[in-house]
């Protein structure tokens, strides 16, 4: 396990097999519901304490407490990587395979983990394109998230 932090991290710094545990953490307070509002996702389960207190799927399945949208999670663990894996990124081409795997709950501490899976220098000699297996990890070292992500990284200036 390495630890990468700074913006000092480029292609070549790269390897596939590589796996980055992210130093940074972050516990999910009350902005994850405006966050949830300003993407126009109303769902009662994100939002609706009350809602999530009576209703009986809801009681059952999550214990009676608001779900974080999990838009919410991919942007904040994302965030939590970008310092090691994308400070020098020239575009981030895209996103697959993503999968929300536990409920995340206010009050929950996240943390994040990148494995690198592959390299491909491509034909400029400027950038290479790096692929992650970017993982959300909660404060019981669950994974709640695991997502593929493309990254567009600067080569290491001459």
């Amino acid at each position: 396990m390495k630890h990468l932090t700074g913006s000092d991290n480029y292609f070549e710094d790269f390897t596939p097999g590589q796996r980055i545990r992210h130093t940074l953490g972050r516990t999910v307070g009350p902005e994850h519901v405006t966050f949830t509002l300003q993407c126009m996702n109303g769902v009662p389960l994100h939002v609706n304490a009350d809602f999530c207190a009576t209703d009986p799927v809801a009681t059952e399945r999550f214990g009676g407490r608001a779900v974080v949208y999990g838009g919410y999670v991919l942007a904040l663990v994302r965030g939590l990587a970008s310092r090691d894996t994308s400070e020098n990124a020239m575009a981030e081409p895209g996103f697959a395979n993503g999968r929300h795997l536990k409920p995340v709950f206010e009050g929950d501490t996240l943390y994040a983990e990148s494995d690198v899976i592959e390299v491909s220098p491509g034909h400029d000699p400027t950038h290479g394109l790096v692929r992650f297996l970017l993982r959300g990890i909660n404060q019981r070292d669950e994974v709640v998230l695991e997502i593929e992500r493309d990254v567009v990284v600067r080569r290491r200036p001459a």
